[in-house]
């Protein structure tokens, strides 16, 4: 099973001193699924936080990739577009006037309005969560998808300008170590928002290029001063061909 979102605020211990997970939303057999999926619903939901992310997550665009990207997202642009425009005072009287068209006494603050609005700031939202990093003429991006709610398919990755990655113990070592680097480190290895996003452009770029930034990685884990937890933070927090294979191969570590 590959968890999935192993991170500080979804690991908890019981009364008798078991660590457990909260919850198993993200949880899935290994290689059953693709990582990076964004469900086409009604309610679209993200099922990743970038800041979380392994290497192998990140895609490297030039122009022609980003522009297939965009084209695969279109319906998130154009709903970003539109939700840039109006403010909520505007957003507001539209509101009032569409009900007043429609003959709603105004009660409700479910209408069919208020559902559109809602639609259109979710994938706006989304769009700002996933649109191209872009660092000297380069754009980074996540490798995510549209997947069918029914299927549990991607939709149209031939379509995306770079592979899917399929689930896999790989990025949940990945994420344990950014687990144990803030435990050690008492901070997170990476800017970070609210959201657990990454916060700037210049952290993409790392986390894409991370096995051509060995003095910058080096300098971040020699942050951790103790040797057997810098050592096992090597192992865990590097490039996919030289992780650690799982999880049990982390117990058995030196």
């Amino acid at each position: 099973i590959v968890y999935g979102d192993i991170k500080k605020t979804s690991i908890a211990q019981l009364h008798d001193g078991t660590v457990t997970f909260k919850n198993l939303d993200s949880a899935c057999e290994i290689n059953s699924q693709y990582c990076g999926k964004i469900e086409n619903s009604k309610q679209p939901k993200v099922h990743f936080a970038s800041a979380t992310l392994p290497p192998e997550m990140i895609a490297k665009l030039d122009d022609r990739g980003v522009e297939e990207y965009k084209k695969y997202w279109r319906t998130l642009i154009d709903c970003s577009f539109i939700a840039d425009l109006f403010s909520p005072e505007d957003v507001n009287i539209l509101a009032k006037r569409v009900g007043a068209f429609l003959g709603e006494d105004g009660q409700s603050e479910q209408t069919p309005f208020t559902h559109l609005w809602e639609h259109i700031k979710v994938n706006a939202d989304i769009w700002k969560r996933i649109c191209p990093r872009k660092i000297n003429g380069l754009h980074y991006v996540v490798k995510c998808y549209r997947e069918e709610k029914e299927t549990g398919m991607p939709i149209a990755a031939e379509k995306l300008p770079y592979d899917l990655v399929p689930t896999g113990e790989a990025g949940d070592c990945w994420r344990l170590g950014l687990f144990l680097y803030e435990v050690f480190a008492d901070k997170n290895l990476l800017d970070v928002d609210t959201e657990g996003d990454l916060r700037n452009e210049k952290d993409f770029a790392m986390l894409c290029n991370w096995d051509s930034e060995e003095s910058s990685v080096q300098m971040k884990l020699e942050s951790v001063r103790d040797l057997a937890a810098q050592a096992l933070l090597s192992s865990l927090l590097t490039k996919k061909s030289e992780r650690v294979g799982s999880i049990a191969d982390v117990i058995n570590h030196p």
